[in-house]
């Protein structure tokens, strides 16, 4: 066992939001000059030694060595080394180092200095016009236009990141009126089929006096026709099930537009991230959990969600595909002192010694540039430190990667638990109001709750709505969806508050998620009922056999 420290407040994790080191200003610039030339070497030192701790290798491999162990805010790069010649050491320097400020010193003509700039470096400088103020200049210049395009880079590596949030909510939200109304179906379909089993159960008794049942049930093949039926049944509803599953983890992972901070089962969250993560892993790696008991904690469960599914598509990335037999990914949880600890630990080919002090720092990655940004551990560690914990990992090359989270257990108020569903009454008695933009939804549901005995009278939008209201008066409760294009739940229930406030208790909404800033407001300041779509077995009717009952 390695003893966790917290994290420290690594120079990365902070770097975006100050200026960068500024020579102008007395501030200590930490340079690597990459030049052989002894002489044009001591001619830069001397330039630049007032204001800046400059370290010179002669080679470009030296170069990358140096990076990969030692801090660095810029590097100067003469374009002519012994291994290697003009525009291809710019070229391996930017693909290792994408992030890191470039000034090149050349001897060449001015031309191959514009085509440094196009290739990646933020400045140039001829040998032959040097001096200290234009070489201090290059050096500001170049950190400065460096810090706008990471600042620019992660700022767009945000929105995309908000814009597939809000479209995985979207698509959640698509994907569950038709699974609402699916598993509206297959529930009906379970119990019309155990009454035609009963019914030929009876039949069965009858074809032991009468041959002509006898020859119609054998010639039906009425048991292999039925067990088949069973299992079809079965597969369809589990299938859905997991649809309905996937569904939900994706609508939680894409949800955090908020930073409110709510009661979080953190084993909740972690099988949550191992659903949505499960495709990715298991090409890598067996996938193992073991989960303690926790306490309730205080968090944002989007951001933890998100640093669950980073931690483990990280893990993944570490093993190479195809040898998932003979690799592990673990991820346990448990509680330590006042707080809770999680690990994930993974069998991969470890980190590299000297980069484990970089492994936080915004944009630093040992990844190609398609397979990482580089900020997914940066986001983690600032998402643990928001949620007061701490982040470290232990590596060793060859035998794979832990890293452990702590967090804080904050007291948390109880609340009750959700009870199950109530046993299914058959009959129900009131008229009901159910008002759904999509028709198939709306006849399932109309199914269901005309099974239960229920009138049910249907509306497409809010305006048909208020017109039937108009109309046909009372209401013992109204079923609506939330959100529905041009006037939505929320309008339907100001109409009731304007107009019939006695009906506002008799209401329960209906949701897919993808909740806009407006609904999602509304349904905190007025706590109305709202259930999920696809609900869950006979939640529908539960809801309405409780609002009927107080209305009766």
């Amino acid at each position: 066992m390695w003893e966790v420290k917290a994290l420290p407040n690594k120079p990365g994790l902070s770097q975006l939001d100050s200026a960068p080191p500024d020579p102008c200003r007395g501030e200590i610039v930490r340079v690597l000059l990459v030049e052989d030339s002894q002489v044009d070497a001591l001619l830069m030192r001397r330039l630049l030694s007032r204001s800046c701790q400059v370290e010179q290798v002669t080679s470009l491999q030296a170069g990358l060595s140096h990076l990969r162990r030692a801090a660095c805010d810029i590097v100067v790069l003469d374009l002519e080394l012994p291994d290697v010649q003009g525009l291809d050491g710019l070229r391996r320097l930017h693909a290792a180092f994408p992030h890191m400020p470039v000034v090149v010193v050349t001897g060449a003509s001015m031309d191959i200095g514009s085509e440094a700039l196009e290739l990646g470096a933020q400045d140039f400088v001829s040998k032959e016009q040097i001096d200290g103020d234009l070489l201090i200049r290059a050096l500001r210049y170049a950190m400065t236009r460096k810090q706008s395009e990471t600042l620019r880079q992660r700022l767009e590596h945000t929105d995309r990141l908000a814009s597939l949030g809000q479209l995985a909510a979207g698509i959640a939200h698509e994907i569950n009126n038709p699974l609402a109304f699916i598993m509206a179906n297959l529930t009906l379909e379970r119990e019309h089929f155990e009454a035609f089993a009963e019914l030929c159960d009876a039949l069965e008794v009858q074809a032991k006096t009468d041959s002509n049942i006898a020859t119609m049930l054998e010639a039906a093949d009425h048991k292999r026709r039925l067990s088949e039926l069973d299992e079809i049944l079965t597969d369809n509803y589990e299938g859905a099930e997991r649809i309905r599953t996937i569904v939900r983890d994706l609508r939680s992972f894409a949800r955090s537009e908020t930073d409110q901070l709510t009661q979080v089962d953190l084993n909740e969250t972690v099988m949550t991230a191992c659903n949505i993560t499960r495709n990715e892993v298991r090409h890598h790696a067996r996938l193992l959990t073991s989960l303690s008991d926790l306490p309730p904690m205080l968090g944002d469960q989007a951001r933890l969600c998100q640093v669950v599914v980073n931690l483990l598509v990280n893990a993944a990335q570490a093993i190479p595909e195809g040898q998932a037999d003979n690799n592990e990914i673990e991820i346990t949880t448990g509680v330590s002192g006042n707080g809770i600890v999680m690990r994930v630990r993974d069998t991969g080919s470890g980190i590299p010694e000297e980069q484990l002090s970089r492994i936080f720092e915004p944009f630093f990655t040992t990844k190609s540039r398609d397979a990482g940004t580089g900020l997914g551990l940066s986001l983690c560690a600032e998402t643990i430190q928001r949620h007061g914990g701490s982040i470290d990992v232990a590596s060793q090359i060859g035998q794979g990667t832990t890293i452990e989270v702590r967090l804080p257990v904050h007291q948390v108020a109880n609340t009750p638990r959700p009870q199950p569903p109530k046993p299914r009454v058959p009959l129900g008695d009131g008229r009901v109001l159910l008002i759904d933009d999509e028709g198939s939804v709306r006849k399932a549901f109309s199914r269901m709750l005309r099974r239960d005995g229920y009138e049910v009278v249907e509306a497409e939008n809010v305006v048909e709505a208020l017109q039937l209201l108009e109309k046909a008066g009372d209401f013992d409760a109204i079923v609506c969806d939330l959100v529905m294009p041009d006037l939505d739940g929320a309008d339907l229930y100001h109409a009731l508050q304007r107009d019939y406030p006695n009906l506002c208790h008799r209401v329960v909404f209906i949701s897919g998620g993808a909740f806009t800033t407006r609904t999602r407001d509304f349904v905190q300041q007025t706590k109305v009922h709202v259930i999920q779509k696809p609900p869950r077995a006979h939640a529908l009717e539960s809801a309405v056999r409780d609002i009927t009952r107080k209305a009766g």
